[in-house]
């Protein structure tokens, strides 16, 4: 999925910048794809559950490596129990 449709599944207002932040930082790497002339993000849909829980931690003060650590633990102990 692109940016624009990772942002609207999210459901939070999760910016576009946090977004490319978490990408520079080395915690997501998108697959990218030539569109045209420019190149394209396509984000796996698995990164949205820890996303949202990134951002949830994030706006309670976390700094974003604690935050992106904490919500991965959280997304991967989730994902075993369902």
């Amino acid at each position: 999925m692109d940016t624009g449709e990772l942002l609207n599944t999210l459901g939070v207002s999760f910016p576009r910048q946090e977004l490319y932040y978490l990408e520079a930082q080395g915690f997501l790497r998108p697959e990218k794809r030539r569109v045209g002339k420019t190149w394209r993000r396509d984000w796996p849909p698995e990164v949205i559950p820890t996303l949202r829980i990134y951002w949830k931690l994030h706006e309670e003060g976390f700094p974003p490596r604690v935050a992106w650590e904490k919500a991965e633990a959280l997304a991967r102990r989730e994902k075993e129990n369902q």
